[in-house]
């Protein structure tokens, strides 16, 4: 059941989770008004004793911070929700209507195995009761001192606002009792939003867990497990990110949903020194500094805590190069040296030197190892990551002093901006500078390139033979010709050229169309049908070609889908998939073939997806 919940709760189509949290976070208004605490109200507090004055009691009507949540808990849960459906979108069974971008990282065989781990993974009933449980411990430490002021005697809080109208002097007096039971409806949204972050904090935890757990090691591997279910690395990665960039969705929506918080619980802090500074209690930067005015109350001290347990979270995948050194993940002697080190994360049939090192081999390897990025969509990005998060987290927690700072003028308040990035800098630098020397303290060549550069004919990766299988390659010249032809020429390194079919080289003059066709599609155990923006729209004067009995491109899908070869959809061009229903009879089961994407910016990393894809099907078990 608890599994049920969580799915829900993260599943975008429940749209009417949206308007019961609204009614939660309206009910405090509502109940405010009944026991007379909407209004702002100037009495004498009842727990000074006979001579203290008059003071105001702040009611629920002038905090803007309470009266946001009708719209602030509804978008909370949409933007998180939002979040998770490009991190880990694993509300649906197989087959989703969208696979998780690391799902995408194994071979097509293998998602539906990847993508059940991993639902199990972010669905465990264990997230819920953790989310809870963090809530209550967080909402539990935030009203201590109101707790004590309710259940002990005397008076534990300074504010004097709604929660403690029942000590000011009225003519219409607020018991205590029904101050507890307004404060508990006041508090309850605020939970509900707590409750929402702590459970997306949790499953994007789990999702990175899971990405660095399945990562391929050699000695994680169970004795007959496939390694094609794992992420395996790609040393041989144009874009140096170990073949990890095609699931950019999923860590690029981590980054903007913390650069997002960040900004958020920024503001909160500022907002909170404002008031710090209005009441006189803060003036000067010593008054600032203190321990007690940066940090009033354990509300105040939990911003920048849970933004540094958010950045923690989100910076999980960069530990990817240090997985052998992690306490219970690798073993004394794996780390004991280079080659060990290297192998643990390839499968044995892509390693050829079986245990010995020989020493310009390791160092080709390491290499290129060392040439690819910690984080899994590139150094760069990982940087400004680093620099952005540590000076949001310097804000948040000396966030009176920049109040101070403003107070006092612009030259302050630069100053106090030059001094945030700088030591945002230098922690940037130092966060890297750890991961290299962890590295560096296995082998220096794990992490400098050698002066000579990377080796490139020396290499203990074993190159894999030319499949024997043929291809044919169907295309709309008028649509994708361009992108045919590229896509023959790397085939060509992974396939026997005659056994690759494409009608512009393989159809010799004045010969049969229909017959050439015919024989092509009995000698190939794969049809890729290359699908541009305008495979389906394009015209001529007999309209939509497609529709047409007449048409080549038709027909060749057609006599594909018909007989038991591989078929599989690529999108080329930014195109996007045809709707079924546009698509003539015989063409509508491709719409149930998962399609690939293949990009200009990223065309090797998408043609290699396609390649491993093909190898998968074709290749002899």
């Amino acid at each position: 059941m608890a599994s049920r919940l969580l799915a829900r709760i993260l599943d975008a189509r429940r749209t009417l989770d949206y308007l019961a949290l609204a009614a939660l976070g309206v009910l405090p208004m509502v109940v405010a008004r009944q026991v007379g605490a909407w209004d702002t109200q100037v009495a004498r507090d009842s727990s000074a004793g006979g001579d203290a004055g008059a003071i105001e009691f702040v009611g629920y009507a002038d905090e803007p911070a309470f009266l946001a949540f009708p719209i602030l808990a509804p978008l909370i849960l949409f933007v998180g929700r939002w979040v998770l459906g490009r991190i880990a979108p694993v509300a649906e069974e197989w087959p989703p209507s969208r696979i998780p971008p690391i799902v995408g990282l194994v071979p097509t065989a293998h998602q539906p195995a990847v993508y059940e781990r991993l639902r199990e993974t972010v669905l465990r009933p264990a997230l819920l009761f953790w989310a809870l449980g963090i809530t209550l411990v967080v909402q539990f430490l935030d009203a201590l001192t109101l707790l004590q002021t309710y259940f002990t005697k005397g008076v534990h809080t300074d504010e004097r606002d709604f929660a403690v109208f029942y000590l000011a002097e009225l003519d219409e007096p607020v018991s205590l009792v029904e101050n507890i039971v307004f404060s508990a409806c006041a508090y309850l949204p605020q939970v509900s939003v707590i409750f929402i972050g702590a459970l997306f904090l949790t499953v994007v935890f789990n999702h990175n867990l899971f990405f660095l757990k399945r990562i391929y090691r050699r000695s994680a591997v169970a004795e007959g497990e496939d390694p094609r279910t794992w992420f395996r690395i790609d040393l041989e990665d144009v874009d140096r990110c170990f073949g990890f960039r095609a699931a950019n969705d999923a860590f690029n929506a981590q980054v903007l949903s913390l650069g997002f918080g960040g900004i958020a619980l920024s503001l909160t802090r500022l907002s909170h020194a404002r008031d710090q500074l209005a009441s006189g209690s803060v003036t000067t930067f010593g008054e600032a500094f203190a321990p007690l005015t940066l940090f009033p109350d354990m509300g105040q001290a939990f911003v920048p805590i849970n933004w540094f347990l958010g950045l923690c979270i989100v910076a999980m995948p960069a530990l990817v190069k240090l997985l052998p050194l992690l306490p219970g993940v690798g073993d004394d002697e794996v780390r004991r040296n280079i080659t060990t080190y290297l192998a643990e994360f390839l499968p044995p049939e892509e390693w050829r030197l079986a245990g010995t090192d020989r020493g310009e081999e390791i160092t080709g390897l390491a290499a290129r190892f060392a040439g690819n990025a910690f984080w899994p969509t590139g150094n760069n990005r990982a940087s400004v990551l680093f620099f952005l998060s540590f000076a949001v987290f310097l804000v948040t927690a000396f966030a009176p002093v920049f109040a101070v700072a403003a107070m006092q003028g612009i030259p302050y308040l630069a100053a106090g901006i030059a001094c945030v990035a700088v030591l945002a800098w230098v922690l940037q630098v130092g966060v890297f500078w750890l991961l290299n020397r962890s590295l560096f303290f296995v082998d220096e060549r794990l992490v400098n390139l050698p002066s000579t550069g990377v080796p490139e004919t020396l290499s203990p990766l074993r190159r894999r033979e030319k499949l024997p299988a043929g291809v044919f390659l169907s295309y709309r010249r008028s649509d994708a010709v361009a992108y045919a032809g590229r896509l023959h020429d790397s085939l060509r390194e992974h396939f026997e050229d005659e056994r690759i079919f494409m009608d512009l080289d393989d159809i010799g003059t004045g010969e049969d169309f229909v017959h050439a066709l015919d024989a092509a599609l009995e000698s190939v155990k794969a049809m890729v049908v290359l699908i541009g923006p305008t495979w389906e729209t394009v015209e001529n004067e007999g309209g939509r070609r497609l529709l047409q009995q007449g048409d080549w491109v038709r027909a060749e899908v057609a006599r594909g889908l018909a007989s038991d070869i591989l078929v599989v959809p690529v999108l080329v061009g930014g195109a996007r998939f045809p709707d079924v229903d546009d698509l003539p009879e015989e063409l509508r089961d491709l719409g149930r073939r998962n399609a690939l994407e293949v990009t200009d910016t990223r065309w090797a990393y998408d043609v290699g997806r396609l390649i491993e894809a093909l190898r998968e099907s074709l290749e002899e078990p």
